[in-house]
């Protein structure tokens, strides 16, 4: 902080000088020489010019507002926000993408609650669940019975979900003991651009094991593989769970 101007020995304001004893004698007024109006002419004219002219910078640079140009201000060249905008406060708010036609907000029914994933994604989960994310996986898993729902997902999805699943199958049929398909097929998913269904049945530890992947085509920013496993002998008494989660589920907006 800027303190008091340091003394230098010197007073600030120079004192006048003595007066003199007596008092001074009045002088008589006479008209200046020519040459010396002259003179005083053109320095009042000098004066003017110069304040003239001083008045004239001060308006034009009071006229100038270097703010309204910043670096970094909304809706300003540098500004972080994409597309134009109105130069204010505040960008203006970003409209939501568009959700597959029929598709609004899910009935989450009694027992479930919604959970929102920080991907984007959200889905109906039943009390008691857990949910864990191991990567790019999240997995919503029951407290016994060895059911569990594995979410994958892509920001690069394949245009054709039923060619993909294909593919993976020929790719991945080795690593399942005992596998054994059930079907393979296109299906129609409101959620979905495309979607498809492959459900087989494999030996995971000795016990056999029914699945249910679902691949969705959600937009083209995002696809997702809804993948239900339940042990076979569980699978006609818990199928209803996956329906809700099919039901519920909602895609992250594109």
């Amino acid at each position: 902080m800027a303190g008091p101007a340091a003394a230098t020995g010197t007073d600030p304001v120079p004192g006048f000088p003595d007066r003199p004893a007596t008092a001074p004698q009045p002088r008589v007024w006479r008209p200046p020489h020519r040459r010396q109006q002259l003179t005083w002419v053109i320095a009042a004219a000098a004066v003017l010019v110069v304040v003239v002219a001083g008045t004239l910078l001060a308006l034009t640079t009071h006229g100038h507002h270097p703010a309204d140009h910043s670096a970094g201000a909304p809706g300003g060249s540098n500004s972080a926000t994409t597309g134009p905008g109105p130069s204010s406060a505040a960008p203006a708010p970003s409209q939501p993408a568009s959700r597959p036609s029929g598709v609004g907000p899910p009935t989450i029914p009694a027992g479930y609650h919604d959970y929102q994933d920080p991907t984007g994604f959200s889905i109906a989960i039943p009390s008691g669940w857990s949910v864990s994310h191991q990567g790019h996986y999240v997995y919503l898993t029951a407290p016994s019975g060895g059911l569990f729902l594995l979410i994958d997902q892509s920001d690069q999805p394949k245009p054709n979900p039923l060619a993909d699943w294909r593919q993976q199958e020929a790719n991945r049929i080795g690593t399942y003991p005992g596998y054994h398909r059930i079907r393979l097929q296109a299906i129609n998913y409101p959620q979905a651009e495309k979607a498809a269904d492959w459900e087989f049945t494999y030996y995971h530890n000795g016990t056999l094991t029914h699945v249910l992947n679902r691949n969705v085509l959600a937009n083209s920013r995002h696809a997702y593989a809804l993948y239900w496993s339940t042990p076979e002998s569980g699978w006609n008494q818990n199928f209803h769970i996956f329906e809700v989660f099919a039901q519920t589920f909602r895609p992250a907006s594109g």
